[in-house]
């Protein structure tokens, strides 16, 4: 059977489409200080970056390690970057301070966030 040039026009446009969704999470978000130590992606976090640590579920093996994540909070989002694995953070996120104190106060200790990889 030979597809016509439409069909398979629509056919690739339902595959692109399904490809590009993206799913969001939403779960604790605490901060931690890294200080400068190598993360498990194996690069300096320092806390002035904006920068979050995964959860080991999300984590898988580094896999995602550099990659981009959106977190949205109290009407703001910021786009950090994948540079550790944060074992205690169980359907959660960790943020350097920096990217923590663009939505709350350190002193707050945490707050429900939403993010999504980009």
């Amino acid at each position: 059977m030979k597809l016509s040039i439409v069909t398979s026009a629509l056919l690739a446009l339902c595959v692109k489409a399904a490809t590009a969704v993206s799913h969001a999470y939403t779960g604790p978000a605490i901060s931690y200080t890294p200080g400068g130590i190598i993360g498990t992606c194996g690069v300096a976090i320092q806390n002035s970056d904006f920068s979050v640590a995964l959860d080991n579920t999300q984590f898988v093996h580094g896999k995602f390690c550099g990659r981009k994540v959106q977190v949205s909070y109290g009407g703001k989002s910021a786009t950090v970057t994948i540079a550790d694995k944060c074992p205690t953070c169980v359907g959660g996120i960790g943020l350097t301070p920096a990217a923590f104190e663009y939505f709350a106060p350190l002193s707050s200790g945490w707050f429900e966030a939403t993010w999504e990889f980009l």
